[in-house]
């Protein structure tokens, strides 16, 4: 008990310090920590209206990587996910998780369609488990000897006025439109693939 609170006190050092020289290295660009909600709104305005600033760009490219990095801490298989579709090249990503086949959402999909060869689409809200919400939502899971969960990555399109994502901070929450992500089309990103997620277990079982 005393190592997790080790660990969980130095990953709250890192985000704070991070937070504070993000703050004061560039006034004129936001990242995920110091950026708030009227920003957002203003900053996907000028999405909207094709008249982003370089600063705007800068703000959303720095709080998509915050996501990445600092969300790898809590969320691992979001930030492999997001980190690919913005800067991969379009192969499919495979991702070993122990935890998805030990949640409660998966075994009770297994559960509850043994019969069947393939189940899906598996949707859930955010708060019945983040970690996976925030990775895949409405995916499929083919149910066989050797479980897996796949889902076709493709974010909200640049049109798209209705998706939203809903992050939860320690010292705010912030809604960001979905869209946004677009912005990294420009530089070659936002290439659509597939993700596909197995079973710890069975990857150590192969191996023996």
């Amino acid at each position: 008990m005393k190592t997790k609170n080790i660990i969980v006190l130095s990953v709250f050092c890192v985000l704070l310090i991070s937070g504070i020289c993000y703050f004061f290295v560039n006034r004129n660009t936001y990242n995920i920590f110091t950026v708030n909600q009227e920003t957002i709104n203003e900053i996907t305005e000028r999405f909207d209206n094709n008249s982003l600033t370089k600063y705007d760009k800068k703000t959303i490219s720095k709080i998509y990587k915050n996501m990445i990095y600092f969300g790898g801490f809590v969320y691992p298989e979001a930030s492999k996910i997001l980190k690919h579709y913005i800067f991969g090249d379009g192969k499919d990503l495979e991702l070993v998780s122990k935890y998805f086949f030990e949640s409660d959402i998966i075994k009770n999909a297994l559960n509850n369609n043994r019969d069947v060869e393939l189940i899906g689409p598996v949707t859930l809200r955010i708060n019945e488990d983040p970690r996976i919400a925030y990775a895949i939502n409405g995916f499929f899971i083919k149910n066989d000897a050797s479980p897996e969960i796949y889902q076709k990555i493709d974010f909200a399109g640049r049109n798209d006025r209705n998706t939203y994502t809903q992050f939860n901070l320690v010292i705010k929450e912030l809604k960001i439109p979905d869209r946004l992500i677009r912005a990294f089309e420009t530089s070659g990103g936002c290439k659509e693939f597939t993700v596909r997620i197995k079973d710890a277990y069975n990857i150590i079982g192969a191996g023996e």
